[in-house]
């Protein structure tokens, strides 16, 4: 029998992280992006772009696969820094860093650094560009696309197995605690995690929503370690974040319900203190 713990709690952390930076970021991505939102047809598009790269990975070579993202991962890292800094060799400071970093000094410890620093700020920056109706759209499209694509055309697994040969990070690869062995997340799940609970903390605020991460990652913890057990190799991660997602949903308007409900304590107690007699 197979246990998990450290998945659930770094994507927990960076959920958490995502939706207390947001606040601080989202003024600074606007300067850069503007006050565009993306509407119902963008997620679609966004999605369906998200799977033309994920085949088109499929079939080129390695060498072509190291080059786009190299300089994707590049042009990214600057414009985040740049945003958050206003200072251009600062920028290609951070830029720098990660091509030296992947050249000489490449280990499990700076990729899981450099992926988990970019599901931050992507997440952020997604929660800018979308709303709550956008963003429950392209999860449940998204969420499709990913099972289409691992386990109809199997081209999710082909491109995943040549980006984690090349070591870039578009994962995190973690050991696994308490059971022995690794375990690989997609950085693909953690933008739609931190994105979801970005949206989740803007509609029900931050006393409600924060505690709903909570809710999520206990969800993916119990779906992980049936997934554990199961046999199963490759998995569309998305099923796990979006039923996360909706579990953590579920459970806030429960809550709302519930105070709304006559009768309840919540409002007992509030009628109680108005019958109290003044002196």
């Amino acid at each position: 029998m197979k246990i998990d713990l450290t998945l659930p709690l770094v994507l927990f952390s960076v959920t958490f992280a995502s939706t207390l930076l947001y606040p601080r970021l989202r003024e600074k991505f606007r300067s850069i992006m503007g006050q565009t939102q993306f509407r119902i047809r963008d997620a679609i598009t966004l999605v369906v772009a998200m799977g033309l790269v994920v085949t088109v990975i499929a079939f080129i070579p390695q060498i072509a696969i190291l080059a786009f993202f190299s300089a994707s991962y590049m042009l990214v890292l600057f414009t985040f820094t740049y945003a958050l800094t206003k200072r251009w060799y600062v920028a290609v400071a951070a830029s720098g860093i990660y091509i030296l970093a992947y050249a000489f000094f490449w280990n499990s410890v700076s990729l899981n650094f450099f992926a988990i620093a970019l599901s931050i700020l992507v997440s952020t920056l997604l929660g800018t560009l979308f709303s709550w109706r956008t963003a429950a759209v392209f999860a449940c499209l998204l969420t499709v696309m990913d099972v289409v694509q691992v386990f109809g055309t199997r081209l999710m697994v082909v491109s995943a197995e040549k980006l984690i040969a090349l070591g870039l990070p578009v994962v995190v690869m973690l050991p696994m605690f308490p059971s022995d062995g690794r375990i690989v997340l997609g950085l693909g799940d953690i933008f739609l995690a931190g994105m979801l609970a970005i949206q989740t903390v803007e509609r029900y605020g931050l006393r409600t929503g924060l505690p709903s991460l909570g809710v999520s990652s206990l969800v993916f913890l119990v779906e992980e370690y049936a997934l554990l057990n199961s046999g199963i190799g490759f998995f569309p991660a998305t099923i796990m974040v979006t039923a996360g997602w909706l579990a953590s949903i579920g459970t806030i308007e429960a809550s709302i319900r519930l105070k709304r409900t006559p009768g309840s304590s919540s409002q007992q107690a509030s009628q109680g203190v108005k019958e109290q007699p003044k002196n």
